[in-house]
């Protein structure tokens, strides 16, 4: 023989109705679960909770504890939700936290992504962009090492244009 307790819990949704649910059984139920679920159990706690079936749908129920109060007297704690047709909900039902599982395998690499915008272009010289030292620099054309730079001329330079010299030049001797 089975017996059902409810009690109706507070809701912040008139959508929602929250239960805290107690089948006391002279013998153990090899499944509480599926027990809580057979028809007579369940429209007995419908009528307990003052809802109807057709409007109201069970959504969770969680076993909570099982008592064995004296022999052939176990009791069976459950919380349960129920939901009225149609209702939408936003948070799920949590229960407690179980064994972490072991790490997955990595996954496959991603697809490269189209390529970024251009940069802002910087500082410009009046003189060589293509950083490479000159071994002459011919008439009306300057040419410039940019500040942090260095130019290094082996052998010697023939300067007849003009070198703008705001970085370093190196002569070294052979």
């Amino acid at each position: 023989m089975i017996t059902v307790g409810v009690q109706k819990l507070p809701s912040d949704n008139s959508n929602v109705v929250f239960a805290a649910i107690v089948l006391t059984s002279d013998q153990i139920l090899p499944n509480p679960i599926i027990t809580f679920g057979e028809p007579s159990i369940y429209s007995r706690i419908y009528s307990q909770l003052g809802i109807r079936q057709d409007q109201y749908v069970l959504a969770n129920v969680a076993l909570i504890q099982v008592q064995v109060q004296l022999p052939g007297f176990t009791a069976y704690s459950y919380n349960a939700r129920f939901v009225k047709n149609g209702t939408v909900l936003g948070s799920q039902f949590i229960g407690p936290t179980g064994p972490r599982g072991t790490v997955g395998p990595v996954g496959p690499t991603g697809v490269m992504g189209p390529p970024g915008a251009i940069g802002p272009t910087g500082p410009a010289s009046s003189g060589s962009v293509d950083n490479f030292s000159y071994k002459k620099v011919d008439t009306n054309v300057t040419v410039t090492v940019p500040i942090n730079q260095q130019m290094i001329v082996i052998g010697g330079l023939e300067l007849e244009g003009t070198l703008d010299l705001i970085g370093e030049l190196v002569l070294p001797e052979i």
